[in-house]
């Protein structure tokens, strides 16, 4: 399932046809275009145009801010991303493994000093990373286990 994004050309977009809108909503008032013979379809018009105008003019101001506020995270983001990478380069080398500590682990399982852990950069400075583990253990803590680890036809152990 692909998540919509508010992307920067989606909002240059979005902003300038609320300006437009705005705009046009201004034009029709300014110029008196609105029909004055019948009464009704005065008001209703005016009141159309009231609620396109003050629409379009949220929408200005909503989507300018959208704007400028993806603009400037989009420079800090591309600042992190490069602050992220010189520090990658500095840690890994492109020729040799180096050793890298495995952060998100339970221990209540497989001692984390079991695991083999190393990564280097490739020449288009993709991380490649190996972990090995040869270990074997024994435990009478069968929910533990089952909470782990998952055993092809689990549906022998529901309740």
């Amino acid at each position: 399932m692909k998540k919509h994004e508010l992307t920067l050309k989606t909002t240059v977009i979005l902003s300038i046809a609320s300006g437009l809108l705005f705009g046009l909503m201004l034009f029709i008032l300014t110029n008196n275009l609105l029909p004055r013979d019948n009464k009704i379809l005065y008001v209703t018009t005016g009141i159309i145009c009231f609620v396109l105008l003050f629409d379009g003019f949220i929408g200005f101001i909503v989507f300018s801010e959208v704007l400028v506020f993806t603009i400037v995270l989009n420079k800090k983001a591309k600042k992190y991303h490069k602050r992220m990478l010189i520090k990658i380069h500095e840690c890994l080398s492109t020729k040799d493994f180096s050793e890298i500590t495995l952060k998100m682990h339970d221990d209540s399982i497989i001692p984390l000093e079991k695991f083999i852990c190393k990564a280097k950069l490739d020449e288009d400075g993709n991380i490649i990373y190996n972990i090995s583990l040869n270990f074997e253990s024994e435990t009478d803590d069968y929910e533990n286990f089952l909470k782990h680890f998952s055993i092809e036809n689990t549906d022998k152990f529901s309740n």
